[in-house]
């Protein structure tokens, strides 16, 4: 397929253009039942519960303690939230609605302003006032036209030359306003790649320079990009891969992109076969994870490598040493994590797979592969200095399980030194922390919780050298947050 063909069929790239017989949906709403009833005595489960509000907003957030004088900007969040639309529930975490968060931080003040994304689905459902189309878990005999038309929107954010994007997994990127938060619409970089899967996990390299990646699971291909710091399309390449792994994110170094297929597969025959995408993939813990080395300069693949079977969500970095490339990675030993985020849209609770930090080190000349695994700890959601992408880190912000209630802590970790610090927080669930530097270049880690005994969410900051004496300012919504995936700061 050239690509004149491969852009023509897009339509079907990740969900697929099929046509099915009706089903009942009266399993539906027993999700909504069994969840509500399981809400009555897991108080925790009031962060998948959703909203159905298009906007939320606060002038001026209460404070406990002291935000930083220096720490000046836009904390942007985005995940799904619109769980259950018109009377149905969907069937996994993932497929909500996308709704973008920001929190303004300017004079020692946060403000708050939440807003629906105004993608097609969204909208198209909004008007006729019922689920109509299949999302990532959530099987629905509907035919669809084109894969934007089911884009949730709902992952993470590209803030590029004052622009902002809402970003999914295997669709076009939204542009949204990053003052008012309106959504502008599809941005495709080109004539040339428009509907071409733009991921949720972009990288930016030294000269400011974006990179990125999708797949397209029914096209038998991944996607790699190149931005110029602009947002203008240097580069795009479509590599062809059978079976297509699900490839959530990636890395880069100085010379490479560095892409893991891992062991998690998509079966086509078993998506036309009535299932979720979702449920069309297998983990088969007998076929190898391999690692793709990428030229970034001719978009050719340089090297590839073996590991074991397994599946990651998220990557720390990657970089070059001597004649290695160096690689840490949050490692699940097999897929059953997507399992867990199925039981609890419906309230129910299930043992979690947990994803341990392993480094790896792939020896370019002997074609070698040594790992190591760095902690016993649960580890996921990792953040690094962003000046520090492709090149060795210092120091890596992560989320942990310290108890038996999914992610409640937040620690720092300096892998090179073994130097380490955390904080547990009590009743409540933390997001994805960001390490950040303010405008004098002192480090804070800023990150958001749901706060389950107190009904609402809040904004933690804390003094990344002290993280360990917890946060020296907390900011409470006076309400709950749909809990999310990924965000951004934007120094102001």
């Amino acid at each position: 397929m050239n690509r004149r063909e491969f852009i023509q069929s897009t339509a079907g790239l990740a969900f697929g253009s099929l046509v099915f017989p009706h089903l009942s949906f009266a399993e539906q709403d027993e999700w909504i039942a069994t969840f509500n009833q399981n809400l009555k005595i897991k108080p925790w489960l009031i962060g998948w519960q959703g909203t159905n509000q298009e906007t939320l907003q606060t002038k001026e957030l209460e404070i406990k303690g002291k935000i930083p004088q220096d720490l000046n900007g836009y904390f942007y969040r985005n995940g799904p939230a619109q769980n259950e639309v018109h009377g149905k529930r969907y069937h996994h975490w993932f497929d909500g609605d996308g709704m973008v968060q920001k929190f303004h931080i300017a004079n020692g003040k946060i403000s708050h302003f939440g807003k629906m994304v105004d993608t097609h689905k969204y909208l198209t459902e909004k008007q006729q006032q019922k689920m109509l189309f299949r999302a990532f878990g959530t099987y629905l005999p509907r035919r669809i036209a084109n894969v934007d038309r089911i884009n949730t929107a709902n992952i993470s954010l590209l803030p590029l030359n004052k622009r902002l994007f809402a970003l999914w997994e295997g669709g076009s990127a939204y542009e949204i306003d990053p003052e008012t938060l309106k959504t502008i619409g599809i941005q495709s970089w080109s004539p040339q790649t428009k509907g071409l899967p733009f991921g949720a996990h972009y990288h930016q390299d030294s000269d400011g320079s974006i990179w990125n990646i999708g797949y397209a699971s029914l096209n038998d291909a991944i996607v790699l990009w190149h931005l110029d710091n602009r947002g203008k399309l240097k580069q795009f390449k479509i590599l062809p891969i059978e079976n297509v792994p699900m490839v959530h994110d990636f890395m880069i170094t100085e010379k490479y992109l560095v892409l893991l297929l891992p062991s998690f597969r998509f079966d086509k025959a078993k998506f036309m076969n009535k299932h979720s995408f979702l449920d069309a993939h297998y983990f088969d813990k007998d076929q190898a994870t391999i690692v793709w080395l990428i030229d970034k300069d001719t978009l050719n693949i340089q090297k590839t490598f073996e590991l074991p079977a397994q599946f990651v969500f998220h990557f720390v970095n990657a970089y070059e040493q001597g004649n290695e490339v160096v690689f840490e990675s949050m490692r699940y030993p097999n897929a059953d994590i997507f399992n867990v985020f199925t039981e609890v849209m419906r309230g129910r609770s299930k043992k979690f797979t947990e994803a341990y930090p392993y480094r790896v080190r792939l020896n370019l000349e002997k074609n070698t592969v040594v790992e190591e695994k760095l902690s016993n700890i649960y580890n996921e959601f990792p953040s690094i200095d962003i000046n520090e992408t492709g090149l060795v880190h210092t120091q890596v912000v992560s989320l942990q399980q310290r108890g038996e209630l999914f992610l409640n802590s937040v620690a720092i970790n300096n892998y090179q030194t073994g130097e380490a610090q955390h904080f547990s927080y009590a009743k409540q669930l933390a997001e994805e922390h960001l390490l950040i530097k303010d405008s004098r270049g002192n480090d804070w880690v800023v990150g958001t919780t749901l706060d389950y005994g107190e009904k609402c969410t809040k904004v933690n900051i804390f003094n990344a050298k002290k993280l360990n004496d917890g946060p020296v300012a907390v900011a409470k919504l006076p309400y709950v947050l749909p809990l999310g995936f990924h965000g951004k700061f934007v120094n102001a």
